[in-house]
């Protein structure tokens, strides 16, 4: 199983079935650790989304009930190998990576209610619905790969189409709430 990737590095992959069973023996691990106040965990980024091509990271999002629950994490979860770094340029995210030269998992711990919880979710739950946009994504991602951009430029440039996709998955999200 090919999980992590070396420290600002960007390799891409082809969708992996294990990558979903390295994220239920990372969540029973979180879950173990700090799991009493641990409202939902969820696989979302790219290695969560089947016939993706994405960096072997993988990512977890966690739902908590409010931004300063996310402090009481910081020790049980760097007991577990993690290193904390704040929002990391995301208001309202408690962020964590592996701490090693090679990154395995990184997670994104917000307020259950928030925005961007929310967005984790619809993004993934669209792009494994919607095959058409999926592959715009993915074109895109490979793009930049043989452009050989930085890992800084390569998730910078995604951001315009990411916040396209986001815009259709409320859409979708909305007009089913009205069905």
């Amino acid at each position: 199983m090919s999980i992590g990737l070396k420290r600002n590095t960007v390799i891409l992959e082809s969708f992996s079935s294990e990558w979903g069973k390295y994220f239920e023996l990372e969540k029973e691990r979180i879950l173990g650790a700090v799991g009493d106040k641990i409202l939902t965990i969820e696989h979302v980024g790219s290695t969560s989304i089947k016939s993706s091509v994405a960096k072997p990271i993988i990512d977890i999002c966690i739902g908590i009930s409010n931004y300063s629950a996310g402090f009481e994490f910081v020790k049980g979860l760097e007991d577990l190998g993690y290193k904390y770094l704040g929002e990391r340029g995301v208001e309202g995210r408690h962020y964590f990576l592996t701490d090693s030269d090679c990154v395995k998992v990184h997670i994104h711990m917000f307020d259950l209610k928030s925005d961007q919880y929310l967005n984790h979710i619809l993004f993934r739950d669209y792009l494994n619905c919607h095959p058409e946009d999926l592959k715009k994504y993915n074109e895109l991602k490979e793009q930049l790969i043989i452009e050989k951009v930085s890992r800084e430029e390569y998730t910078r440039r995604k951001e315009p189409l990411i916040n396209e996709i986001l815009i259709k998955a409320k859409r979708c999200r909305k007009e089913a709430d009205l069905i």
